[in-house]
């Protein structure tokens, strides 16, 4: 219920000058009137005549000083703005700024109240992945610094539409974490708008594949067999690289033909079993050190880097053929549709539906060239072909 410090008035006009001073008698509230004939001002109720009377005061007393152009400003005016929203909206920036807190601190934050709620290590890796790159970009900076221009042009420089949008998802995910905690007065992620993403979907051919896995050698053993793995497991049963780095050996049963996705390695957060084709286990079985992680992620890059260079790939510092996001899981699709031609159940071993497995891979391969796919073998003829039971 509203207070009320004096009984009801028995005259609407309380107050008959300028700004003007009304009793509303279906809401039992006062109004406060500082419209001016040059189209400033405006209505705003109180619950009490004490504190209309006083409000009306000080916009008297705020007239006398800096006259209607307190209350209007053309420029402003086209945003539908008072120069009173204006200084309404500086006061809140500014308060951000000076309780805000240094990007590498709100970084920590973040990151400490995320373990804390029980993120998943798939969640927290790209999300610390991503915001130790953004505060190395705007190191001393705090969050009231940045605007949206800022990320406008950090984000700039992604590879893809996707892997921008995905890096603006995580920086939307900061961002907003900041305003709950005032340390920000605004999401300036959230301006930034998304990319659409092609659906171009774009595979190797079978010796293109072949070259790849023969440029391993480039590498050291047991690094080189290591890569070899990870191209087979990619390339042969469609797992997703960010799984692969996640995927223990003792997951990967030679025996039965098949890898165990679990819960904590799927990108989705659902487990799920792979069956390995005779070439994927011919390949796997080259790999010396079969224990640990398949893919470890430390350093991987750079290995990865030099294997594709080997093979004729554009990467850092080398030209070469340009390399696609997800060409290996692509190529395994593609191929195996052609073969077996059941979307539901390539959906089940990829970890997809069947609603984005039919949205992504629509192109007919040839079955020829499915065939030789499935048929790339390590040139040695004693690496042993595994068979399914």
């Amino acid at each position: 219920m509203k207070p009320k410090t004096a009984p009801l008035p028995t005259r609407t006009l309380i107050r008959d000058t300028w700004p003007f001073v009304r009793f509303v008698r279906a809401s039992g509230r006062y109004q406060v009137d500082t419209r001016t004939t040059g189209g400033g001002g405006r209505r705003k109720l109180y619950d009490t005549q004490e504190q209309a009377l006083e409000a009306a005061r000080v916009a008297s007393e705020q007239k006398k000083e800096f006259g209607t152009a307190s209350y209007r400003n053309d420029e402003l005016a086209t945003f539908g703005w008072t120069i009173a929203d204006a200084i309404k909206f500086a006061l809140e920036h500014l308060r951000a700024k000076t309780a805000s807190c240094p990007i590498a601190d709100a970084i920590a934050a973040l990151l400490t109240l995320r373990a804390q709620e029980g993120c998943s290590p798939r969640y927290l890796e790209p999300l610390q992945y991503e915001l130790a790159r953004f505060a190395k970009a705007f190191d001393g900076k705090t969050m009231a610094d940045i605007r949206t221009s800022d990320i406008a042009h950090y984000l700039s420089n992604a590879a893809t539409a996707g892997s921008r949008n995905t890096r603006r998802k995580h920086l939307v995910t900061l961002f907003s974490f900041g305003v709950k905690r005032k340390w920000a007065a605004e999401n300036p992620a959230k301006e930034v708008g998304k990319l659409k993403v092609k659906l171009d979907v774009q595979t190797l051919r079978p010796e293109q594949m072949t070259r790849l896995l023969s440029s391993c050698v480039v590498l050291p053993e047991p690094a080189a067999g290591a890569m070899r793995a990870y191209i087979a497991l990619a390339g042969f049963a469609g797992i997703r690289p960010e799984e692969l780095h996640r995927l223990d050996w003792k997951d990967v049963n030679l025996s039965t033909g098949s890898a165990f996705i679990s819960a904590d390695v799927s990108k989705v957060g659902e487990a799920r079993a792979v069956p390995l084709t005779e070439n994927c286990l011919a390949w796997l079985s080259t790999a010396s050190r079969r224990s640990g992680l398949v893919a470890p992620k430390a350093g991987f890059r750079y290995r990865f880097d030099a294997v594709r260079a080997a093979a004729g790939y554009s990467v850092r510092g080398h030209d070469g053929e340009e390399w696609q996001s997800d060409v290996l899981r692509h190529s395994f699709a593609s191929y195996w549709l052609a073969i077996h031609k059941n979307r539901a159940e390539l959906a089940e071993y990829m970890g997809n539906s069947a609603k984005i497995i039919g949205k992504h891979y629509r192109r007919v391969m040839a079955q020829s060239e499915a065939q030789a796919w499935f048929a790339i073998l390590p040139v040695d003829a004693e690496a042993k072909i595994l068979r399914m039971g």
